[in-house]
């Protein structure tokens, strides 16, 4: 906060401008059994500073950055405070009324909780959440699969280009988990409903925030089932898949190699490319090159 203009701290304190309470980081000395035990550290906490002109905020030393492009600059630590900055300042704005009564919310438990206004209306009343007013409201998260495909001999991956991508573009094949399914249900599911590929043997590497908005992003290995033509696939079933592509090691290290150390900036043109290793299908893709050294999430 050093770097943030005087005059914009002075009007902040004086506005309405939503406030949460990420959490302390504690001194790795502090013990919770300890009968003198407090909380006590490095608070975080985040705001939403859409309201305001970003000249309040920037500076010779402060700039505004686009978010993907601070995956590749954030270390690890840093990039999981900033995604559940992002998620629990997009929760409580996108849930600014209560769906059972259309009253407005107020926000409580320092951000993490929301709260209908209809209960002050009569607070000796028995709570009415059971007939479908809603009272109380707390942040979701959305679980998403990306899972590294391989060949049955995992020699080869099967990578995708969504129309959205940077040119040149490849990445793991991914989508959200629906209701009454499984994460492996739904890594099955949703390979078969891009390239039409059979797959089996699906296998839990790692998870990753994501913050757009909510998003915790589960990451798989699945193997082509060998008893089907799994060289042979479409991908006109997904309007947002441009392009899916079997790759072999050597082609896939060389997109490694050409892959930029952000997500912000963009390579050479004609050149092809996976994920950077800070988001996780770029992890997967890395791992499987390297002969999957890492053998635990932890």
């Amino acid at each position: 906060m050093t770097n943030v203009k005087g005059s914009f701290l002075e009007g902040y304190r004086q506005s309405n401008t939503l406030i949460v309470l990420l959490g302390v980081k504690e001194s790795v000395e502090q013990k919770a059994n300890d009968p003198q035990y407090a909380p006590s550290g490095t608070v975080y906490f985040c705001f939403d500073a859409t309201p305001f002109p970003k000249e309040k905020f920037e500076s010779a030393t402060t700039k505004f950055r686009e978010a993907r492009s601070l995956i590749g600059v954030l270390d690890s630590e840093d990039s999981k405070i900033f995604a559940q900055a992002r998620s629990i300042v997009d929760w409580n704005l996108r849930h600014k009324y209560d769906s059972g009564s259309g009253k407005l919310n107020y926000s409580c438990w320092a951000g993490w909780k929301l709260c209908c206004s209809s209960v002050f209306e009569n607070q000796d009343a028995i709570s009415e959440s059971w007939k479908g007013i809603q009272n109380y409201h707390y942040p979701r998260t959305d679980p998403v699969v990306i899972m590294a495909v391989l060949s049955p001999d995992k020699q080869q991956i099967l990578l995708g280009r969504n129309k959205r991508y940077a040119s040149g573009m490849y990445s793991c094949l991914a989508g959200f988990v629906e209701v009454g399914e499984t994460f492996e249900e739904a890594v099955a599911r949703e390979v078969w409903e891009e390239s039409c590929t059979k797959v089996k043997d699906v296998q839990y590497f790692a998870s990753q925030p994501w913050p757009y908005p909510s998003s915790l992003m589960t990451g798989f290995y699945a193997i082509a089932d060998d008893k089907t033509d799994y060289k042979k696939f479409r991908t006109d079933l997904d309007p947002e898949l441009e392009e899916a592509r079997w790759f072999t090691r050597e082609e896939a290290a060389e997109m490694a190699k050409n892959s930029p150390s952000s997500l912000g900036d963009k390579p050479s043109e004609n050149v092809l490319f996976i994920p950077n290793r800070h988001a996780i299908a770029g992890e997967l893709i890395r791992n499987w090159l390297n002969g999957f050294e890492k053998k635990s999430a932890i």
